[in-house]
């Protein structure tokens, strides 16, 4: 009988010796990972109307290498409260996908990606037309594609309201576009352009 009780105990032993050694990694194992890894950070300053207190643009980049890491864009109104956020994979936006090799790369590169002079789209005046009928507006021959809320006669209210809107690559054929409207930013629709 004791024999049988040492063996029970040699066993529960062994498990508790191979429990530890499979404890799954902690938040200081990860941020070692990743500050071993790819660190990359931009920043660009808005003026919506050319004049007043600047709205800024940050772009963040991490992970293990560049081409795995995530960029976070941030927008901030003059008073510093965040008014947009939104994340993509850095190999998945055009502006990034073949300038991710080193931090000193996709930094270059996040700069230009948050350049609020990277696209002719400054006011919704400057969106496309809907024409009446039409299943969407239409960029030549690039289909505008507004948000689920964004009906034909939202839209049109949009485009002859004149609020500035502020564009950026979101994908790998496509710009997403926020319009600025009573100090808050929404997110208008997607253009799509030759990937």
């Amino acid at each position: 009988m004791r024999a049988l009780l040492g063996m029970v105990a040699l066993g529960l032993l062994t498990l508790a010796g191979c429990a530890a050694q499979r404890t799954p990694a902690t938040p200081d194992d990860a941020a070692g990972l990743l500050a071993a890894g790819c660190r990359a950070e931009a920043a660009q300053t808005w003026r919506p109307l050319g004049t007043g207190d600047p709205f800024t643009i940050n772009a963040v980049a991490r992970g293990p290498t560049c081409p795995q890491a995530t960029v976070i864009l941030t927008i901030r109104n003059p008073q510093g409260d965040v008014v947009w956020t939104d994340s993509h994979a850095a190999a998945q936006v055009m502006t990034l996908a073949y300038r991710h090799e080193n931090a000193t790369a996709l930094a270059a590169a996040m700069a230009e990606w948050i350049d609020p002079n990277t696209t002719n789209l400054k006011l919704t005046r400057d969106l496309p037309d809907w024409p009446e009928g039409a299943e969407a507006p239409m960029a030549g021959e690039f289909p505008f594609y507004p948000e689920t809320f964004v009906d034909r006669t939202e839209y049109l209210r949009l485009r002859n309201t004149l609020f500035p809107i502020y564009c950026y690559v979101q994908g790998m054929e496509s710009i997403a576009c926020l319009a600025l409207e009573h100090g808050r930013l929404t997110k208008i629709g997607v253009q799509t352009f030759p990937g």
